[in-house]
């Protein structure tokens, strides 16, 4: 496993969709701080950084894959490997380093974008949401993002498994990306009754991405923040063991 998570690093590191990914995300970041000011919600949520990184987690996620199988390299890797489950296990924990890193660079972004934008207007100790310091507020959102990641690579997986094209898993991602909270609100409206049930869709854990940082998100997805990080956790687990299935019983 330890050799094959190498492999995989040193071919990602060489692959231009790492840089492109990085590359796209610092820039979205950088559009979202010049078109929205660096006030101290947005200082909190690292211009974005919730919803970028999730896009960017996803298109890249899908495209791992889905190029293995377009230039045939997926039958040397599937022979080199000592299982399926150290390919599968290894390419996911490639893509979750990747966030780990890109929520790294928000950090740094965030921090220069507020140094050029409005310098020390702001003070990372003073108080946001009534309980924390906006660095605080900050580092949670970045956790829950994270965590959210775990949710959106392991979705991604599975999707391109079961459709098979990329083009169409990147635009799933992006409607999610964009409207799945609105459709998780919809979803619970819709059945009033049942919104004991209906608050554990998987879209509404795209809330877990805000919510750590700022309790009024809880009155939407109607979870504590307990609730929500295990029902992520549990549906990255149950997307991982659908997609691996899946990729198992597909074609080489």
């Amino acid at each position: 496993m330890k050799k094959r998570l190498a492999e995989e690093i040193f071919k990602f590191r060489h692959q231009p969709v790492a840089l492109y990914g990085t590359l796209a995300f610092v820039i979205l970041l950088i559009y979202t701080g010049l078109n929205e000011g660096a006030t101290p919600q947005m200082l909190a949520l690292g211009f974005g950084t919730n919803q970028w990184l999730a896009l960017v987690l996803f298109a890249l996620s899908s495209s791992i894959f889905a190029m293995e199988y377009q230039h045939g390299t997926i039958l040397m890797l599937v022979y080199k490997s000592s299982s399926r489950l150290s390919l599968y296990l290894a390419k996911f924990l490639v893509v979750f380093l990747y966030s780990v890193l890109l929520a790294g660079v928000s950090l740094v972004v965030t921090f220069g974008l507020k140094i050029i934008l409005i310098g020390g207007k702001y003070s990372w100790v003073m108080p946001i949401n009534g309980h924390q310091s906006l660095l605080t507020a900050l580092l949670l959102n970045l956790a829950g993002t994270l965590i959210y990641g775990l949710f959106i690579i392991s979705l991604a997986f599975m999707l391109l498994m079961l459709v098979k094209l990329n083009v169409a898993v990147v635009g799933i991602g992006f409607a999610i990306g964009f409207i799945g909270t609105s459709l998780s609100r919809a979803f619970i409206g819709a059945f009033p009754q049942l919104s004991g049930i209906a608050k554990w869709n998987p879209l509404n854990m795209i809330f877990v991405s805000q919510q750590l940082a700022d309790p009024k998100y809880a009155r939407l997805s109607l979870l504590s923040n307990s609730q929500i990080i295990l029902a992520t956790i549990l549906y990255a687990l149950l997307f991982m063991v659908i997609g691996f299935n899946l990729f198992k019983r597909r074609r080489v």
